[in-house]
């Protein structure tokens, strides 16, 4: 199904950036942008930062309990 929008055989966020829904970015470009300059890539792209910057955490009780307490209520937007 994705392959629909290929472009040559070649995802179009790589063929063709310009035409494509994503705009995929350096998180030293990103950090660049002014905020008028980010709300009009925001109007009209899906913003993708790379390379950003990260400490190392492994997937354990003590690497999740850095994003939040692991004791907190979650809200999700809809029950499944």
């Amino acid at each position: 199904m994705v392959e629909k929008q290929y472009l040559q055989d070649v995802a179009k966020h790589v063929a063709a950036p310009e035409d494509s829904l994503f705009r995929i970015m350096s998180h030293t470009e990103y950090k660049s942008l002014g905020p008028s300059e980010l709300a009009n890539v925001l109007e009209k792209k899906h913003l993708v930062i790379k390379d950003i910057p990260m400490a190392d955490m492994e997937f354990n009780e003590l690497g999740l309990s850095t994003l939040s307490p692991l004791h907190a209520k979650v809200a999700l937007l809809r029950p499944f």
